[in-house]
């Protein structure tokens, strides 16, 4: 784990913990959104559900799913604005499931607006260090963006 933290830089040490524990969703909001911004993340939005941050110059959703058995999870959200071409509709959702056969990152879908939508989650037993938190943000950071390049030509017919 040492070499994966110093080749990718992650700081922090295994004692800075984020404790989430219980089921109430919404305090988990909270500890996380102070969480965050202790440790420099920029954070634009907090609602009583998700913490919207701006991390490694992309901005997504993140949004803490506590369980009282222990097994919790922070679910990332990511959204791109689609041309409003009804009959691109069709098309986007094939692409969606394309992203999602050939990646097997997450996963993508068109939401109810008909944007393109990105969904995975980290996984966790009540508490999360730091080391963990920005591993997981730089791997989604990376991840997301190797995919969207790989896919622009076709990413770039439907988005706006």
């Amino acid at each position: 784990m040492d070499l994966y933290n110093e080749d990718w830089r992650h700081s922090g040490s295994d004692e800075d913990i984020l404790s989430l524990e219980g089921s109430d969703d919404s305090a988990a909001v909270a500890k996380l959104a102070a969480y965050l911004k202790a440790h420099n993340v920029v954070v634009l939005r907090v609602t009583e559900t998700m913490v919207l941050i701006e991390h490694s110059t992309r901005k997504f959703v993140l949004a803490p799913k506590l369980q009282e058995a222990g097994l919790d999870r922070i679910v990332i959200h990511e959204f791109w604005t689609a041309n409003r071409d009804p009959a691109g509709r069709a098309a986007l959702l094939e692409l969606a499931n394309d992203l999602n056969n050939t990646f097997n990152t997450g996963a993508f879908y068109v939401d109810v607006d008909g944007d393109l939508a990105y969904q995975t989650q980290l996984t966790f037993l009540n508490q999360i260090t730091w080391k963990e938190m920005d591993a997981f943000l730089s791997w989604h950071g990376f991840t997301i963006f190797a995919v969207l390049l790989s896919r622009q030509d076709d990413l770039g017919k439907f988005l706006a």
